[in-house]
């Protein structure tokens, strides 16, 4: 790209819509690497610019539901955003929205990698997400340090991928940039600190995932990066084993599924399957050892009363 309107094509292609200042010598190279559906990750190369997204810009489209977390691995700026200002220079990430109003200003040439998602990709609540835009996360943290080598060794496998093995990288490092905004623009969490946001991550993704039947503590200690011995250890935090707290969430959302009235006509082997189960026979088995009950036995004595 040579120009500010083709850099403002780019930039409403992979995010939205913006006002683009550019110099006579402006040089860009932006390669997008789709992940999923709205996630993406963006590796950009730029001469000095200033972008700004205007108040009637966000007005008058309506993709307010997207979060962009950008990682500079060269240059620096200033974003203007939500109130506050954040000072960019290499290895600082800060986090910026589609809804709000924003000014993006890169006195010098800038690479950066920015990672494209849907906001409630995030798992944060409103406030703790707001309070999060705009800050500098310093690269010392050590959340910030792992989710800049993540990115970056994205970039490079990133081709190599399957679709769903790109979707989960993606779901991985959204989860990663989560992890650095608990951790906050100016502390640097323990490892108490660190390990219960590990925690709350893999309980999340044992949630979300509970009808693939290859979720197992192993797949899921892979799936964050950490030992299953370390799993276990966190886990033991809330007195169970990894593997105990999948088998309970399965057994506790299909006790649900059989209470409810709605799924009064679905076959007890298609609810199994929906939790990850995929024999009927052990599904049946596992029910009586924690309800005492049998699957159907249990749909019917929960049954509304005539």
């Amino acid at each position: 790209m040579r120009s500010a309107a083709e850099f403002e094509q780019a930039a409403d292609d992979g995010f939205v819509p913006m006002v683009a200042t550019t110099d006579g010598d402006f040089r860009a190279q932006v390669d997008m690497f789709p992940l999923g559906p709205e996630l993406a990750l963006i590796d950009g190369r730029n001469s000095a610019f200033r972008a700004v997204r205007t108040e009637r810009m966000v007005a008058r489209h309506g993709r307010d539901d997207l979060l962009m977390f950008s990682l500079y691995l060269a240059g620096s700026g200033r974003l203007r955003h939500a109130g506050r200002e954040a000072s960019l220079r290499p290895g600082v990430g800060a986090l910026f929205e589609s809804r709000n109003a924003w000014d993006l200003t890169m006195d010098d040439p800038v690479r950066s990698l920015l990672l494209r998602f849907p906001r409630s990709a995030l798992g944060l609540r409103d406030k703790d997400l707001t309070a999060g835009l705009a800050y500098g996360l310093d690269p010392a943290l050590p959340a910030m340090q792992l989710l800049s080598g993540y990115l970056r060794q994205m970039v490079k496998v990133s081709d190599g991928l399957t679709p769903t093995q790109r979707q989960d990288a993606g779901l991985v490092a959204v989860d990663m940039v989560a992890m650095a905004l608990r951790g906050g623009p100016a502390t640097v969490p323990g490892e108490s600190a660190a390990g219960e946001v590990a925690l709350d991550m893999m309980r999340r993704h044992v949630r979300e995932r509970l009808g693939d039947p290859d979720l197992t503590a192993a797949s899921l200690a892979r799936r964050h990066h950490i030992s299953v011995r370390y799993a276990q250890q966190l886990f033991g935090r809330i007195g169970q084993t990894p593997g105990a707290y999948i088998r309970e969430q399965r057994m506790d959302t299909a006790r649900a599924k059989l209470s409810d009235p709605g799924n009064a006509r679905r076959g007890i082997a298609e609810i199994a399957a929906e939790v990850g189960i995929v024999e009927l026979r052990t599904f049946e088995r596992a029910f009586v050892r924690r309800y005492g009950l049998t699957p159907a036995q249990w749909r019917r004595e929960s049954a509304p009363r005539p």
